[in-house]
Parts: C-alpha cells; structure tokens; sequence
C-alpha cells in the first residue's frame, strides 16, 4: 500500500537524524586549517554552562521529588457517584485529571439514559440535573485537593525546583538553539561546531536543532 504524504514525511524525518550524525562525526574528523572564531566559542562556553546548571536541577529536582515522594502520600480524591471504589489520583496534570474526573460522569450519564429507557415518565429529566450537581461537587472538591497539594509542594521546596529546573531547561535549549544556527565561515569553525554537537548526540532526537543546525549551512531564514 503506498505511503501518504505524512506518512513519507515521518519515513524522510527518521532517516534524515542517523544521516546527519554520521555527518556531524565526518565534520569533526576533518583538519581544521584555522582556529575557531572566538564568537562561536563563546556560544559554546555559554551552552556547556547552561547545561551544567541544568544538569544541576535535575538533579536537585529528583532528590527533592523523591524526597517528597517519601514523605507525603499520594493524594486522592473520591468520585463522589462512586465513593466506595472510585479515586482519582492527584499525581497527573490537573487538565488530565479534570478529564478523568468528567469521563466518569460522561460515563455514568449514558448508564442512567439507557436505564431510564425502560421507565415510563420523564426519568432522565429527574435523574441527570442530580449528576450534574454532583459533578460541580466533585470538581470544587478537586480544585480544593489541588490547592493544597500545591501549598504542601510549595512548602516542601518541590515547586521552586520545578520552577527552576523549566527555567534552566529553556536556558539551556536556546543557548543550544544558538550553536546550532551558528555560521561557519571556516573549516575550523565546522569541525568544532561538529564535534561539539557530536559529542552532545542532540540531532539524533530534536529536529528542532536539526534543522537550526542544518539551515546554519544553506543560508536564509527558513529553516
């Protein structure tokens, strides 16, 4: 069957991340006939110190996460149409745990149309008003739950860490962003640029910097 055009693009973005890590490490391998510029070797003392501070909060932030894991319980809360057996976890993101939470009520609204099919009268008219009062409990209950998971994560010292890890993360990948669409105007300044981003094996997973990386060569402003 043959491919459709995602599909080929997909097939074209895998092939391209192993070519052009065997093309970095060929760079790398050539003679330099000049010194780098002293621009691109500060863009380049620049990313290793960001990455040295990042590397630094992530470990930080898992000391402290695990650290808090062991201190404070995961959180639940109950599905109030379900108290006996239904929990939802506080551990995920709040929109994904939301989602849950309205999943199962959707679920439970079909339940009580299908059942009231079979009984004369306006049953659903009864029944459903009651689950949607019982959902915006649930989910004031949530907002509640949130609110003080995110005052004992405060307070523990884990969402300064998470904070400073997302801020050294994004220093870090612009800094990174920045060797990458660096121009060589020599072979030196090739080789180096090449052996810095072979070493760091980043092409090989974010296309992003791939093609930061490969419009440094052809020129322009699209990547």
């Amino acid at each position: 069957m043959p491919m459709d055009r995602e599909q080929e693009n997909f097939v074209s973005r895998r092939n391209v991340l192993p070519i052009a890590a065997a093309a970095l490490a060929g760079v790398a391998a050539m003679p330099a006939a000049a010194a780098p510029s002293s621009r691109l070797a500060e863009l380049i003392n620049v990313h290793s110190a960001a990455k040295a501070a990042f590397d630094a909060a992530c470990e930080r932030l898992g000391t402290i996460d695990d650290a808090f894991d062991a201190a404070e319980p995961v959180k639940t809360i109950p599905v109030l149409i379900d108290e006996e057996h239904g929990r939802i976890l506080l551990s995920h993101r709040r929109d994904d745990v939301r989602a849950q939470l309205a999943s199962s009520y959707a679920r439970r609204r079909a339940e009580v149309i299908v059942v009231a099919r079979g009984f004369p009268g306006d049953a659903i008219g009864h029944l459903l008003p009651l689950l949607v009062a019982k959902e915006a409990e649930n989910l004031q209950l949530l907002e509640q739950a949130f609110s003080e998971e995110d005052a004992r994560r405060e307070a523990f010292g884990l969402a300064a860490a998470e904070r400073e890890y997302e801020r050294g993360n994004e220093i870090e990948r612009e800094a990174l962003l920045a060797v990458c669409a660096f121009r060589c105007s020599t072979l030196a300044e090739a080789r180096t640029k090449a052996a810095y981003l072979a070493e760091l094996e980043i092409l090989t997973y974010d296309e992003d910097f791939l093609a930061a990386f490969l419009q440094s060569f052809v020129g322009g402003d699209d990547a």
